[in-house]
């Protein structure tokens, strides 16, 4: 399979992408496959691998709005973290099941209006209809505080409500965020 064709499913819908971009500028983005990363520690440190994955994309993202904003806001990293960490693990440790022998794809991409995340996992957590009408419906909030986590929360998915935009094709999970939001 071409190089191409191998990130073609992390292309966002093209409303989506209208979404991001302004007139006058297109869009940057980042597209990787990566093994999955474990459970373990990173041997001779404190981190795990998933962290260094999203501490990469939180610097991508805080350079690309700091060109656009100025310095003078301030990037709200637990807020991108909440959202991007939350979609990561469902992919990693529901999708692929923590198996290192499968790929988990990330694309980010970045307009002068906000930002889409997508990803991918190799298992089938995203083509799950219930899973997925859950997430794309963002009805269940309140109904799943007491049935997944004993009335605690929602099992992470609010911090996937917390986007502007979602959006399920296959394997891959988007989310859209406009840009202000990543300085409030």
């Amino acid at each position: 399979m071409p190089a191409a064709d191998a990130y073609k499913s992390l292309v966002p819908p093209d409303e989506m992408l209208s979404k991001i971009q302004s007139e006058e500028t297109e869009f940057s983005f980042l597209l990787f496959a990566v093994p999955t990363p474990g459970r373990e520690k990173i041997p001779g440190t404190n981190k795990y691998e998933m962290e260094e994955w999203i501490a990469f994309v939180f610097s991508a993202l805080r350079k690309y709005y700091s060109s656009k904003f100025g310095q003078s806001k301030e990037f709200n990293s637990q807020f991108a973290g909440e959202i991007f960490g939350e979609a990561l693990f469902n992919a990693v440790g529901h999708g692929n099941r923590f198996h290192p022998e499968k790929l988990t794809k990330l694309g980010v991409w970045l307009g002068s209006k906000g930002t889409i995340f997508a990803i991918e996992d190799e298992g089938n957590f995203f083509k799950d209809e219930s899973i997925k009408n859950k997430i794309l419906s963002r009805s269940h909030i309140k109904s799943t505080a007491t049935q997944e986590t004993g009335g605690g929360g929602t099992g992470g998915l609010e911090y996937i409500y917390q986007t502007d935009e979602i959006a399920i094709e296959g394997n891959t999970l988007f989310l859209m965020v406009t840009a202000n939001r990543f300085f409030e």
